[in-house]
């Protein structure tokens, strides 16, 4: 069962995260778009304005964890008070960095949020939520998704029916950036309440937490921060440029595109959530089998990627009239664009996993900082010009740039240079040819 990532707990664990994260993708396109002809592109790109910095605050006070924690509890998954002490220590690890983020954030807003700064406020403060997200990588590293998958399901369906009612009473734009908040204090509620039923009350706590494993695990995260930092920078910086280089109107119609193209994203990233443990239990043990495993992985992702951007491609104009409108049509040539992001993306989520199972977390660093000044000086170039589309043009060819091409340069990354053109070049095909050599497995 434990041999390679063909195995049925894998697929169940996959298919667990699918539904959930494929029920989100159906139900929030409705809610997004019907939220979005409410406000309006400018109220529209206000929220989003925000919910950029929220993104780029949160991935600061993960505190570079995200793939740290399912690879501890890997290894500890017998040992119950060792995994206490994992979860507790990076939960205060990250509440601690939540609270500091949320302080620089009021002064952000204070100086450089022009207009509607309590709308921005409203957002940002669901920051505080973000450390009981420790929860769900705990899960994934026992490879028990399907409870939290659940949760956050149920969780999901009531938000969203409260916002469409939202709308149907015309409600206040207040509302829409105050729930933000609401959403986020309930699922953290909800998952503290399930590790309490599953694990006991004292599973996680303060009297768990551990200065040593704190510091000797910010040692090897420390470059993961910056590295998410700047990943998350280089897929959310153009939102935040647009904001002040062009406004609100232009930002609502590029997050229209954005929403589309990236809302799917669940399907090869919950893919690689679930296979990555197995895949680390094949580094123990035979190397052919390694290798193969990454490889049909990243063919599948390549693969699962290259359909959708052909289904975007042909149907762009339809997709956001239909959930948009007239109001939003100069999405659909960003959409066009943007969704091509939609490759390196995935295989730079599955690279990143790689390098963490290599213990090379500091060529995630390099890459992501690499990715950023491409995408920074792209977009002060593209953006003047182009307007919403120029930032899309510069998040695609900066995200080649970080995931792709920057793998070419170091002798270290070089075999996953390799591998990722293998599954490009082959559209996938190659990948699913080593597959066959496991079939026989999918029985056991």
């Amino acid at each position: 069962m434990t041999e390679v990532i063909g195995n049925r707990l894998i697929f169940t664990n996959s298919l667990w995260i699918i539904a959930e994260k494929g029920l989100r993708f159906c139900l929030g396109i409705l809610v997004v778009g019907v939220v979005a002809r409410h406000l309006g592109t400018e109220l529209f790109g206000q929220l989003n304005f925000a919910l950029a910095v929220l993104a780029i605050a949160t991935v600061v006070a993960t505190v570079g964890m995200n793939r740290i924690v399912p690879r501890e509890v890997v290894g500890s998954i017998s040992d119950k008070s060792l995994r206490s002490e994992i979860v507790s220590t990076v939960f205060f690890l990250r509440f601690s960095a939540a609270l500091s983020i949320l302080i620089f954030l009021y002064f952000f807003g204070i100086f450089f949020v022009g207009q509607n700064k309590t709308l921005f406020f409203l957002v940002v403060a669901s920051l505080i939520f973000n450390p009981f997200d420790v929860i769900d990588l705990h899960q994934q590293g026992l490879a028990r998704v399907k409870s939290v998958s659940v949760i956050r399901t149920l969780v999901f369906i009531c938000t969203s029916l409260i916002k469409l009612i939202f709308v149907y009473i015309d409600a206040n734009p207040l509302w829409f950036f105050a729930f933000v908040i609401f959403e986020q204090g309930l699922v953290a509620l909800v998952l503290y309440l399930f590790i309490c039923v599953k694990s006991g009350k004292g599973f996680l706590t303060f009297r768990m937490f551990n200065s040593r494993r704190a510091a000797v695990t910010l040692r090897e995260s420390w470059p993961e921060i910056i590295a998410g930092l700047g990943g998350i920078l280089f897929m959310r910086l153009d939102q935040v440029m647009l904001q002040f280089l062009q406004g609100s109107e232009s930002v609502g119609v590029y997050s229209a595109a954005v929403r589309i193209s990236e809302a799917w994203y669940f399907f090869p990233i919950a893919i690689v959530s679930a296979t990555f443990p197995k895949i680390i239990q094949l580094r123990e043990g035979s190397r052919d089998r390694y290798n193969d495993a990454l490889l049909i992985l990243f063919s599948a992702l390549v693969g699962i990627a290259g359909v959708a951007v052909l289904f975007f491609l042909m149907f762009s104009d339809e997709i956001i009239a239909i959930v948009f409108g007239a109001g939003f049509s100069e999405s659909v040539l960003i959409l066009q664009v943007h969704c091509l992001v939609a490759v390196f993306i995935f295989i730079g989520s599955a690279s990143g996993s790689w390098l963490a199972a290599e213990r090379k977390l500091i060529w995630n660093l390099h890459r992501n900082l690499f990715g950023l000044i491409v995408n920074v000086i792209l977009n002060l170039i593209l953006i003047e010009k182009y307007g919403a589309l120029g930032a899309a043009i510069a998040t695609l060819i900066s995200a080649v740039c970080a995931y792709y091409l920057f793998d070419l340069f170091s002798s270290k990354l070089r075999f996953m240079f390799r591998i990722k053109t293998q599954a490009i070049m082959t559209l996938g095909i190659y990948g699913a040819i080593r597959a066959q050599k496991y079939s026989y497995l999918l029985k056991s």
